[in-house]
């Protein structure tokens, strides 16, 4: 084979497309047959466009769209459902129980009860089995003083959740807000077993046995609270010891040092002495 034949079936291999006649030949065809087409649409436009004057011709690019867009939305408003019936229901979402206790939180906070009732009716209708929900529904009757509804609505959470802390803990509360000790001290001491470590239990517990003159325990429930000297729990508990001797001066200075030592921490004890009537 010499160079130029060598060279040949080189470029053939290189550049099989270049090598094929009938491909390239298709590819002709195909161009000029673009080309043809292209000026035939051309020329068709030129003559529709011969025939009319420009503003009719701006009339037919405006209102073609416009015309097509009304009949879109005619057709979106007939084809819309009336009022009421709904075919194909949008799924509401649901607000979790999570948020809804927040609510009810925010509400009670800023003593707005009404508020709270709005939150309080979703928890009841879509969470009828949660105990947070009755939990919950107690808190603000608790608030708003009627403690027949609150104490239906923390035993209902006790049969929905045997052993709750915060059902057991808020019937004591009632309890002893209405000057029912002996049974608060039931409720607190069944709490107590769930959450050993409470120290405002305990507290409560002291303040329970003491009313009822129940030395023995309330010797035990103070023993037990004295392991922590530098705490609210045990500057209330002396602040108590006073209130009952008639020092109520002392007993204030007491309160006054936990209140700035301990800021809010110390007012569950402050309002347990309030509850009893030892202060206003």
């Amino acid at each position: 084979m010499n160079r130029n034949s060598l060279q040949a079936a080189t470029e053939m291999v290189s550049h099989p497309r270049l090598s094929d006649p009938i491909r390239t030949t298709e590819v002709s065809r195909m161009r000029w047959g673009g080309l043809f087409y292209l000026k035939l649409a051309r020329r068709q436009i030129r003559r529709f466009h011969g025939r009319f004057s420009f503003r009719q011709m701006l009339g037919f690019y405006i209102g073609v769209p416009l015309g097509i867009a009304l009949i879109l939305c005619a057709a979106f408003f007939l084809a819309k459902p009336p009022q009421g019936v709904t075919p194909h229901k949008v799924t509401e979402r649901i607000p979790s129980a999570i948020e809804l206790v927040r609510q009810i939180q925010t509400a009670l906070e800023a003593q707005d009860f009404p508020a709270a009732q709005a939150p309080l009716s979703d928890l009841e209708k879509y969470y009828p089995q949660d105990p947070r929900t009755f939990v919950a529904g107690g808190t603000i009757f608790a608030h708003e003083k009627n403690y027949d509804a609150a104490r239906k609505y923390y035993v209902q959470a006790l049969e929905l959740s045997p052993g709750l802390p915060a059902s057991l803990i808020n019937l004591g509360e009632i309890e002893f807000a209405t000057g029912n000790y002996s049974q608060a001290a039931e409720y607190y001491q069944k709490a107590r077993r769930i959450v050993p470590h409470n120290p405002l239990i305990t507290f409560r517990l002291y303040l329970c046995y003491s009313l009822l003159n129940d030395h023995a325990n309330a010797g035990g429930a103070r023993s037990e609270l004295a392991t922590r000297p530098d705490s609210p729990e045990w500057y209330f508990v002396l602040a108590s010891e006073d209130l009952r001797a008639g020092k109520k001066s002392e007993a204030l200075q007491l309160i006054s040092t936990a209140k700035a030592m301990y800021g809010t921490q110390a007012e569950a004890y402050f309002s347990s002495l309030k509850n009893i009537g030892w202060l206003k």
